[in-house]
């Protein structure tokens, strides 16, 4: 079904064209070109001003969304006591902190469809840049209509993930790329206790990032500052194929990522005493 989808995505974005809107309008423009955009801003020379130019969260999309929504699922899936919360539950709240578009409750209601998990879903995608919200608002819907899921409720919320957070007892909270992001980086440590406030007691918390050393360096001692909570799993450049088709024209103007090559922590918030 993930592919099914996919191939609308890449249909109905695409055929808006790749017109950099950025230097038309002399705003925050690299290169001129939306794809060299990415190239240019990987490595974190750039400020999240890019994420209001609408070319350049599209071309986002078309580049990452399918890998992206593998890699967050690869997590959850190989986390032995997450995936059994998971199927044991019958309503799972999900978090993610810097959710964009929604990928990771897509990822989410794929695991759930496929799996066959009876459980009512409840997801919101935070994030501060309102760019993503059409799309989010577009896209989940359009999935759960796909796979014939009535049960979900998914809202993207406009907040800086910095904010302090209210305690929601969520079931697992994603920190997807945030942390290395350039503005994210003095307010890392808030982030990963604002994770925790939001998750429920044993609920479970995953940090994901870029598979490179330097930012898991930093994350590593994060996490041992952290209080009530227990690291279950350590996983350092993890390389996987993705299994989405992706049409010949997408391959050929967007260079997509084929394979997804990550690193992550899964953490778990201890249950409070009685």
């Amino acid at each position: 079904m993930l592919s099914t989808f996919m191939r609308e995505v890449y249909d109905r974005l695409s055929r808006q064209g790749r017109v950099c809107q950025c230097q038309r309008n002399g705003v925050n423009g690299i290169s001129g070109d939306c794809v060299r955009c990415h190239h240019d801003t990987y490595h974190g020379t750039y400020d999240s001003s890019v994420y209001g130019c609408d070319n350049f969260v599209r071309t986002y999309i078309l580049r990452y969304m399918a890998a992206h929504v593998c890699m967050a699922q690869y997590s959850m899936e190989n986390t032995p006591a997450l995936a059994e919360r998971l199927h044991s539950r019958t309503h799972i709240r999900m978090v993610s902190l810097g959710g964009a578009y929604g990928n990771e409750t897509i990822a989410l209601l794929d695991l759930v469809h496929r799996s066959n998990i009876p459980a009512r879903v409840t997801a919101f995608s935070v994030d501060r840049a309102v760019t993503w919200e059409g799309y989010h608002d577009w896209m989940v819907p359009r999935f759960c209509e796909l796979c014939g899921i009535r049960n979900c409720t998914a809202r993207f919320v406009k907040a800086d993930v910095t904010s302090p957070a209210n305690r929601i007892g969520a079931d697992v909270v994603f920190v997807p790329w945030i942390l290395s992001e350039p503005y994210a980086k003095a307010y890392q440590l808030r982030i990963l206790e604002n994770a925790v406030k939001l998750a429920s007691d044993d609920g479970f918390v995953i940090v994901m990032d870029r598979a490179e050393d330097a930012p898991f360096g930093v994350v590593d001692g994060l996490l041992d500052k952290l209080q009530g909570v227990d690291i279950l799993d350590v996983a350092d450049c993890i390389c996987r194929p993705i299994y989405v088709e992706i049409p010949a024209n997408i391959l050929n103007e967007y260079n997509p990522k084929r394979w997804f090559r990550t690193s992550y922590r899964v953490i778990r918030k201890a249950a409070q005493a009685a």
